[in-house]
């Protein structure tokens, strides 16, 4: 019976490690199957902007420069939309946490009624912005174009966060798939009316560069029908349909917590549409080279920025679900897996961006050789900044899992409109750099945040791990 135990704890010596190991690989897979069909959704919003440029290209740099024109505009706006409907899986998660179904109700009845509010707050204020485009200093044909653009995409607005409220509430009961599987079937649509209503094909009307405008319109209405339908139909979200009051007060917690988080993803995207305004200002056809190549560029670096934010989703849902049910160590356990992840995605990436630098400005028929290099440039300084961005939107989202978010909405409004836009003009115009002074602004600025918002994090992990003992 001895031999038997001594042989029972040399057994449980040798696989305790590897327990451990099997454990802390589960641990990064749950954080990645969660992840990845986020990820997907992401790309395929961002795509669809993408797409459209691509097409829009085609028609020449005067059309893409209007279409960066307008879509800086409608981001500047719409972005603040986005960041709020990020309360709404953290929020999930942490009831679901607290196995506290009621709560998960009222979360999902709130969302709803948040994103409703929000959707059409921004489609007014996008109609009230194209009427203000002729006072904002751009080229004559660029606002032309873009006002009834950017009035079309205001339509869009309302469908498009409604949306996004009830992805997020999915995301929240870890069913990330619905989103990413409906969001691809909408990119699939959008490229489909935008080669349709754009060149006239497939039997469709051709009117040209306002096609691309209507086909997103569209597109944005059918995947929100498909979603509201998802909702009422599928089997996860059945049991939270009904409840017996809607409590304003989760409104309200929805509304505290989803304004900072809408302010904080606000003011790094607003600054990169200021930044294309900016660009605008530049003399002669340096405005038109600037603004086309920061277009290019910046989708190309977004497409990574989109998968640091379905990281940070993942990331603020673990952190939620720890947070709900009271265990420090497992906040601080699910940070440090995400910012792993993420680092090991952004090294990667940088590597790719920097060596095919000159790529990518082709694959948009662009064929002014000062638009290639100007594009290159802007690539290659993104390789280095995309580094600072993924572990800042990270740091950011691992926040709102336990719902910290006023500090970091300070953080990020000193990082981007305190120091970045003063510094972009100061570098951009007074030195004399042009686009490339502006995009190192950028830099400077994404350091300092991810400085700031990751030991925001950890700090705070490790005081509430230091109160539980």
């Amino acid at each position: 019976m001895k031999n038997n135990s001594s042989l029972c704890c040399r057994f449980a010596a040798i696989n305790l490690p590897t327990y451990h190991i099997l454990k802390f690989t589960n641990s990064y897979r749950e954080t990645i199957v969660l992840a990845i069909p986020v990820i997907i959704g992401q790309l395929s919003n961002l795509l669809m902007n993408i797409t459209d440029n691509i097409i829009v290209g085609h028609l020449g740099p005067d059309a893409l420069s209007a279409a960066s024109f307008a879509n800086s505009c409608f981001y500047l706006v719409a972005v603040f939309g986005f960041g709020a409907m990020n309360a709404i899986p953290s929020l999930v998660a942490e009831a679901r946490g607290a196995e506290n179904e009621e709560n998960v109700r009222q979360h999902l009845w709130a969302g709803l009624g948040s994103g409703l509010i929000t959707g059409t707050l921004i489609g007014v204020i996008l109609f009230a912005i194209s009427y203000w485009m002729p006072y904002m200093g751009q080229p004559e044909n660029d606002v032309l174009l873009a006002m009834p653009f950017l009035q079309l995409m205001a339509l869009s607005a309302p469908f498009m966060i409604m949306f996004s409220s009830i992805k997020g509430f999915f995301d929240g009961l870890e069913k990330s798939s619905i989103g990413m599987i409906i969001s691809t079937f909408g990119l699939a649509l959008n490229i489909f009316l935008n080669l349709g209503l754009i060149f006239g094909q497939f039997g469709m009307p051709e009117i040209g560069f306002i096609g691309s405008a209507f086909s997103t319109l569209i597109s944005r209405v059918v995947v929100f029908i498909l979603m509201l339908v998802t909702l009422f139909l599928h089997p996860v979200s059945k049991p939270y349909l009904n409840t017996k009051k809607l409590d304003l007060s989760f409104l309200l917690q929805n509304l505290k917590l989803g304004i900072p988080m809408g302010l904080q993803i606000l003011f790094e995207v607003a600054a990169f549409s200021g930044a294309g305004i900016m660009i605008g200002w530049l003399p002669g056809d340096e405005a038109i080279v600037g603004r086309s190549a920061h277009q290019i560029a910046l989708n190309m670096v977004s497409a990574t920025y989109m998968v640091m934010l379905g990281l940070s989703v993942a990331g603020s849902i673990k952190v939620g679900e720890a947070y709900g049910s009271g265990n420090p160590v497992a906040i601080k356990k699910a940070g440090e897996i995400t910012i792993k992840l993420a680092l090991a995605v952004v090294v990667i990436s940088a590597t790719c961006l920097f060596f095919f630098s000159g790529f990518f400005s082709r694959i948009y028929g662009i064929e002014d050789y000062r638009v290639v290099l100007v594009t290159a440039s802007l690539v290659q300084i993104a390789a280095i900044f995309q580094i600072f961005d993924g572990i800042q939107c990270i740091s950011a989202g691992l926040l709102r899992g336990i719902q910290d978010v006023k500090v970091p909405t300070i953080i990020t409004f000193a990082a981007y409109w305190v120091i970045w836009i003063p510094l972009a003009y100061w570098m951009g115009f007074t030195l004399d750099m042009g686009v490339e002074g502006i995009w190192y602004a950028d830099l400077i600025a994404l350091g300092i945040a991810a400085v700031l918002l990751s030991w925001r994090f950890f700090s705070s992990a490790k005081l509430k791990i230091r109160y539980y003992e």
